[in-house]
């Protein structure tokens, strides 16, 4: 049997001596192993995870302690007496499969991807964290994430609140928590009530982030963080690569469109940008298949990510002679792992094609044959763009990882990447590595450097790229070389460096003052303040968009563009993958439920199925 490391075994005492746990390694660290390792004495194990990585744990289970085990692929799977139960996070919904979990009790639940119960309104985190739910059915909860803030630090408060409340201490309310450190705030917006009729509402804003190393505080104890840098010093950095596109006259209409259009606002319009995104990749994709085909005259096989799926299928067709393995959201789990089989072991197949979310967390494998990542788009999400690039760079891996971002100069390609390293700022305030009385982080003395290099396509050839990135590696002290116009500057190998651009001076935060609670008086009668005509035109006829847009209003817009459809069977077909969609994605089953913070995002969604309408 092969042996831990050492700080697995650290990470594997941690999960022994608690009842409610979150191990949060960074990707590649081997969290899985650490958790099989633990429970050897416990029976009646309950493993949630992604549908991708279910027969992943089985194989592990198989190599570090082989004990009977059940996967559950369907509703219709009967439960059978094994120790270990694997199940994946869709199932937990489902009638048939809800009651028998129901009618059990476990030693310990397992949550992998621990990150998909961060929302308290979706019906699968119900099901996990409510009274009665399943936590109160087992004597362990273990989360495992190496992402355990995605985005905002409010996705933390879901795990605290219910596995860690003392922790909390007075914020065990979400609006003190998110007062406190979300910057949570009440704003008064123009909203339109079912007459058309302009109102100001007061609505809670909770999408920032403060007194970040407060919060890292409360979380240790209760989290263990190792990141690869500090306690697997073998295993080798990463070098991250901007590739600039030139862009054409189109790119360049769009671009200008786009920045008329939503000015800086970018991602709090994300259903109005779903359209102008996926038009940004569509146009790049023979230029991105021209730039892939050239990195493999110098590399044996690639992985590519990608966020839409016309993208892929596009990008697919462009390299059918490469006999590229593809994983989507439309992948069945049995057929995911024959695709990496198939990057793995077929000399003809030297490219990898996944979507970022399906593709882009629990796949192992990818590390052994390939050491070059290529995003030919990017998520918003920090943690997502981690994930995928940790299918490389994670135990296995015995070459530097190349990871390479292409973008078009000018295009939406740059605002993500301006909004993921400020979100990456504020996020490692807080999920920093932590220390235990067991292993004390010593210092790195042989400092890795990586190297990001823009290149501007045209410009240069990839002997010139190489050549570019090889001179940087070298000279520990070089600030910023210029050749052939390609820009050359030493940066730690993180994605809020990885933009190479300069961040805003951090103001000083103003600490939160927590109110006094006041006796409730009744409010005197006040006129009605009727909504500025400037304001108001901001709300486009059927609702608006944003914070300006309620569920009511979503569900008037989305019946209004599925009744476009004539035909009254293709209507009736189209109006059930929507409800699917909404169900499965959002939990909920009519789309005025949706609560505020999610209808940006719902609207992406639903243009994105109906992009065709």
């Amino acid at each position: 049997m092969q042996k831990l490391h050492k700080y697995q075994n650290t990470g594997k005492t941690f999960l022994k001596s608690k009842r409610f746990a979150l191990l949060a390694d960074e990707q590649g660290l081997g969290k899985t192993v650490q958790a099989i390792s633990a429970v050897k004495s416990i029976n009646k194990i309950l493993i949630i995870c992604p549908c991708t990585v279910k027969y992943v744990w089985a194989k592990e289970i198989d190599k570090w302690q082989p004990e009977p085990y059940q996967v559950v692929d369907g509703s219709g799977d009967k439960f059978l007496d094994k120790k270990y139960t694997i199940i994946n996070y869709d199932l937990l919904i489902r009638e048939p499969i809800f009651l028998q979990l129901m009618a059990r009790n476990y030693g310990l639940i397992i949550c992998d991807e621990a990150h998909y119960f961060k929302n308290f309104e979706a019906k699968r985190t119900k099901i996990m964290y409510y009274p009665k739910g399943l936590k109160d059915r087992t004597q362990r909860v273990w989360l495992l994430t190496g992402t355990p803030i995605l985005n905002r630090p409010k996705e933390i408060f879901s795990h605290l609140k219910s596995l860690a409340p003392e922790r909390l201490g007075r914020y065990k309310s979400y609006h003190l928590f998110t007062q406190k450190f979300c910057s949570g705030h009440f704003v008064k917006i123009w909203v339109k009530n079912k007459l058309g009729k302009a109102y100001l509402k007061n609505t809670w804003v909770d999408t920032g982030s403060s007194n970040g190393e407060e919060l890292s505080k409360m979380l240790n104890g209760f989290m263990l963080r190792r990141m690869k840098k500090d306690v697997l010093k073998e295993l080798p950095d990463k070098t991250f690569q901007t590739i600039n596109f030139k862009p054409d006259t189109r790119s360049i209409k769009r671009a200008e469109k786009e920045r008329e259009e939503y000015g800086k606002e970018k991602e709090g319009m994300l259903g109005e940008l779903a359209t102008l995104r996926r038009e940004s990749g569509m146009a790049k994709i023979d230029l991105s298949a021209s730039h892939i085909m050239d990195l493999l005259e110098t590399e044996e096989k690639i992985v590519i990510f990608a966020y839409h799926k016309d993208v892929i299928a596009g990008l697919k067709s462009a390299l059918a002679q490469f006999s590229p393995a593809v994983i989507t959201g439309a992948t069945p789990s049995k057929k995911r792992q024959l695709q990496i089989d198939k990057f793995r072991t077929e000399k003809t197949c030297r490219l990898f094609i996944g979507n970022i979310q399906a593709a882009g967390m629990g796949i192992d494998g990818l590390q052994d044959v390939c050491s070059t990542v290529v995003f030919a788009e990017m998520s918003w999400v920090p943690g997502q763009i981690h994930q995928a690039v940790d299918r490389c760079h994670r135990i296995g891996q015995k070459d530097p990882v190349l990871v390479q971002f292409l973008v078009v100069t000018g295009s939406i390609d740059e605002d993500i990447a301006d909004s993921i390293a400020i979100k990456e700022k504020s996020i490692n305030k807080i999920i920093k590595a932590t220390q235990t009385e067991e292993e004390v982080m010593s210092p790195r003395t042989n400092k890795k450097f990586a190297v990001t290099v823009t290149v501007e396509v045209e410009a240069v050839t990839l002997a010139d790229s190489v050549a570019i990135v090889s001179n940087g590696m070298k000279a520990k002290d070089a600030n910023i070389t210029i050749i052939h116009k390609a820009t050359q500057s030493l940066v730690q190998p993180s994605l809020q460096q990885m933009v190479a651009q300069a961040l805003p001076e951090k103001t000083e935060e103003k600490p939160v003052v927590e109110a006094e609670p006041v006796k409730k008086k009744r409010a005197p009668r006040t006129k009605k303040v009727e909504a500025p005509n400037a304001v108001v035109a901001k709300i486009p006829e059927g609702g608006g968009i944003g914070v300006y847009m309620t569920g009511i209003e979503l569900m008037k817009y989305c019946n209004g563009v599925l009744s476009a459809i004539k035909v009254p069977s293709e209507r009736t077909a189209k109006v059930k993958e929507v409800s699917k969609m909404f169900k499965e994605t959002f939990s909920i089953t009519a789309v005025k439920d949706i609560p505020l913070d999610k209808i940006a995002e719902a609207k992406e969604a639903f243009d994105a199925l109906t992009v065709a309408v």
